[in-house]
């Protein structure tokens, strides 16, 4: 394949991914709880709205957007890859500066009974606990620990939601032999400890804490990296790196018995479409329960100090969707309140961006055109039968 036959297929591919996000994120116009999810990409924030092309493709301004990294596919897919490339940025020149990491993924016991809400409170409060245990703070003293980053995962299985934490740590040197199983066994029992409510059963210590080191023998050990951290391959079968592992939770798929958010969003569609008012109303409830625990959650976060340390400006969620379709924007196309109605009601808004990014102004000229002439039809129509049958009339005063 030469490289313009690649680039014209990752384009075809992006684009897929594209239609796809936009199609659940319509679905989410009916199914959200959240007010800012339901109108996100759709409700104007003025007179116009413009199709621009930018650094990264072809997008919208003039449009409001939700920026929710747990409930949009759309905004999720713009954070989470730029959270990605912040946090490689930011870790890669560290390690190869001679520092190392640890690999932790903490997870707890659940049963089909369990609500969200509660599972998702003892991974929170387990993990606030651990960090203020004092055994725990002294193993990552001695470990000489620099910071963390951490992230927040939620997929639905069998055995109902199951909330888990992967979090990257960050220390000055390799953490092994002994060392390292000092550093095991203090965040072990801190874990265990920490996440078990009254009542409620203890992670296991075998189950409940993984811990996995980025370094062996001084030197980055790239086989165990990619084993721990490309647990998901991308359209083209490559491995993805410690920053799409630890933010793009929005590409991972289900083990066969689990569903991720984004999944069950997909399954909510397909029951909507295949008449399947029962199943429909059970995913709906899923996905509104998922909505609301997770609002206003933070799905990343790094400790106090580590981003100034490591070079890194904070930027919102917020600033991060707004750049992906500002940055470097050049308005192709304006529309006014009408042809934007008559674009969101056909659902042809990614349509629209494929002719953008085609350079087919024409073609986008003629498809917001036909939009509104089908507009005006399906208006005239209705309203001739609500018209009174004029044979029926009396006019004789």
């Amino acid at each position: 394949m030469s490289g313009a036959q690649a680039t014209r297929a990752a384009d075809v591919g992006r684009q897929a991914a594209r239609r796809h996000r936009f199609k659940l994120r319509d679905e989410l116009y009916t199914a959200s709880s959240l007010h800012r999810v339901q109108w996100c990409g759709r409700r104007r924030t003025g007179q116009q709205v413009s199709v621009v092309s930018g650094l990264r493709g072809a997008g919208f301004t003039g449009v409001a957007y939700c920026s929710s990294m747990w409930s949009c596919p759309v905004c999720s897919a713009v954070i989470r890859q730029r959270r990605a490339g912040e946090l490689e940025a930011a870790v890669t020149p560290f390690l190869l500066a001679g520092g190392s990491g640890l690999l932790l993924t903490l997870t707890i016991p659940h049963s089909f009974e369990d609500s969200l809400q509660t599972t998702f409170g003892i991974v929170r409060d387990g993990w606030a606990k651990l960090r203020r245990n004092s055994a725990a703070q002294s193993a990552w003293e001695r470990a000489g620990v620099v910071g963390s980053i951490k992230a927040v995962e939620i997929t639905r299985g069998r055995n109902g939601w199951h909330p888990h934490l992967h979090v990257l740590i960050l220390t000055q040197a390799p953490v092994v032999g002994a060392q390292l199983e000092d550093f095991t066994a203090a965040v072990q029992a801190a874990w265990i400890a920490g996440a078990t409510p009254p009542g409620r059963s203890a992670p296991s210590a075998e189950f409940g804490v993984n811990i996995q080191t980025l370094h062996v023998r001084g030197r980055l050990d790239q086989g165990r990296l990619v084993r721990y951290l490309a647990k998901v391959q991308d359209a083209a079968g490559q491995a993805r790196g410690v920053g799409l592992e630890m933010t793009r939770g929005d590409l991972k798929r289900g083990r066969k018995t689990s569903s991720t958010p984004f999944e069950l969003l997909e399954q909510l569609r397909a029951a909507r479409l295949a008449g399947r008012g029962r199943r429909y109303r059970h995913l709906a409830g899923l996905w509104r329960e998922y909505e609301q625990v997770t609002r206003g959650r933070h799905g990343i976060l790094w400790s106090r100090g580590l981003k100034a340390r490591l070079g890194l400006r904070d930027v919102t969620d917020e600033q991060l969707v707004d750049q992906s379709q500002n940055e470097g924007a050049e308005a192709i196309l304006h529309m006014d309140p009408f042809a934007w109605t008559a674009v969101c009601r056909a659902s042809a808004r990614s349509q629209l961006l494929d002719l953008a990014e085609a350079g087919d102004q024409l073609g986008m000229v003629r498809l917001v055109r036909a939009l509104l002439e089908a507009e005006r039809a399906e208006h005239e129509a209705v309203w001739a039968e609500l018209q009174p049958d004029a044979a029926g009339l009396d006019d004789t005063g």
